[in-house]
């Protein structure tokens, strides 16, 4: 009997170093299988270097993740520039630790 894979699971079969990420210590919701792969990529591209649903990365964390666009009382700058985990490729929330 052959079993239907989960979309995050065809997609680890090219993205190996995002599965690898995924199945670090943290958790992240694609782990938990609360979200998909394409809740938040295009899986046949797009305009953007990563191919998101909307034009940039701010705007589809932004769609579930109103609470993070601020203002807020303390700048975030310092620690996003300390944080082992992001990179100019991606932000923390792409890259678990």
């Amino acid at each position: 009997m052959l079993t239907k894979l989960t979309q995050p699971e065809v997609c680890y079969k090219c993205h190996k170093q995002e599965r690898a990420d995924f199945f670090k210590p943290s958790t992240h919701p694609v782990r938990a299988g609360l979200m998909t792969c394409s809740e938040c990529h295009k899986p046949h591209g797009s305009g953007t270097n990563a191919p998101l649903v909307k034009p940039t990365v701010n705007q589809t964390c932004y769609t579930c993740h109103a609470e993070k666009r601020g203002p807020f009382l303390w700048s975030m700058r310092r620690w996003l520039r300390t944080a082992p985990f992001v990179t100019a490729r991606t932000g923390p929330c792409t890259r678990p630790c």
